[in-house]
């Protein structure tokens, strides 16, 4: 008696486990990291980046790539420095009106400086309205929300490729 094992059918099967569990990795990696930025609270370009967060298989290296392809995402996930690029200062918004504004957006805008702060500011009334704050560069720190999405859910994916393989 002969068994003949046909390496191509054995390779295509493992292919098929391998893709089936990739897309589950890939949805199960996806899934967390928009949670993880949903249960970030005052954090108010998640909607932004969630909406970036996306997964792709890569059969012939055999990989899932689950990316926020922005810098955004980047300084979000590993932290880092904001500096102007093409102005002298950042604008901070300090009020509602501000927020998701320019500062040029606003041409009653003047500086006042307190404290070795600058500020942009406009009158309002007899009162002055502090629009925004300027500054040289901003800190970012790290908040991670991909990477744990992946050390969180190790076992979940495990399972995904076993269950796939069955």
């Amino acid at each position: 008696m002969e068994v003949v094992i046909d390496k191509n059918a054995i390779q295509g099967l493992a292919d098929e486990i391998i893709e089936a569990g990739l897309i589950v990795a890939g949805e199960i990696v996806k899934t967390s990291a928009i949670q993880n930025l949903q249960d970030r609270p005052g954090f108010e370009g998640k909607g932004f980046l969630e909406g970036q967060i996306d997964s792709e298989i890569i059969m012939n290296e055999k990989k899932v790539r689950i990316s926020a392809n922005t810098e955004y995402a980047a300084i979000q996930e590993f932290g880092g420095d904001i500096k102007p690029r093409n102005v002298k200062a950042l604008t901070i918004p300090l009020n509602k009106e501000a927020q998701g504004k320019r500062a040029k957006d606003f041409p009653d805008l003047f500086l006042i400086k307190i404290h070795n702060k600058a500020f942009l500011v406009r009158k309002k009334g007899k009162q002055l309205q502090f629009m925004y704050l300027l500054r040289d560069q901003v800190h970012i720190p790290a908040r991670p929300y991909l990477a744990p999405a992946v050390y969180n859910n190790l076992d979940k994916i495990i399972q995904g490729f076993a269950n796939a393989a069955r």
